[in-house]
């Protein structure tokens, strides 16, 4: 799930776009930053799949929320994100893919400290 609670979106590297969706962008207050978003999806069209026609209402959604702390040499972030998407096995369900991150960073100006740890989880049997 690359949305806004990715660590892509917590390190400002690589692409953070969702069709169909709003983003909101805090401001930043003494080095804290707040990020939003959410995607209605592709939910306008049927799937054929295995001689059905599916159209889940919430295929393609994708929700994220990040925090971001970034003042002088130090700088952290935690991010959420879940997306819905069709499953790839028979029966056809919609699955939610869920991602946690955690990112932290020292910059010591000779050398710079990065840590990061991001969780992902399939809601597929």
């Amino acid at each position: 799930v690359a949305g806004i609670g990715s660590a892509y979106s917590l390190t400002n590297t690589g692409v953070v776009r969702a069709n169909n969706s709003i983003r909101y962008d805090s401001a930043s207050m003494n080095g804290f930053t707040f990020a939003a978003m959410y995607s209605m999806g592709d939910t306008g069209t049927a799937a054929v799949y295995q001689e059905s026609t599916i159209n889940p209402k919430d295929q393609g959604r994708h929700t994220g929320l990040n925090a971001r702390y970034a003042n002088g040499p130090l700088a952290l972030g935690l991010g959420w994100g879940a997306k819905k998407s069709m499953g790839v096995v028979a029966p056809a369900v919609v699955t939610t893919q869920k991602t946690t991150a955690l990112i932290g960073s020292y910059n010591f100006k000779v050398v710079a400290i990065n840590a990061g740890y991001q969780l992902n989880k399939n809601d597929v049997a």
